[in-house]
């Protein structure tokens, strides 16, 4: 959604309005917008999953 009010912000007011619509219009388009999110959220969550897995393993207690 930020990235259609940066748009929003520097493209002329028609033609905003017009990919507004074209958005709105079409579910597919809506569809194709949420799952990008969902992998750029999910990358981002695996990555921050893994990274704490690999401090856990370097400062894990000495196990007897």
């Amino acid at each position: 959604m930020w990235n259609i009010a940066i748009a929003s912000a520097m493209l002329p007011r028609d033609r905003t309005r017009d990919m507004w619509m074209a958005m709105r219009r079409r579910p597919t388009g809506r569809l194709l917008t949420g799952l990008g999110l969902a992998c750029v959220v999910g990358s981002f969550v695996l990555l921050v999953a893994m990274a704490l897995a690999m401090v856990n393993e370097i400062y894990a207690w000495p196990r007897p």
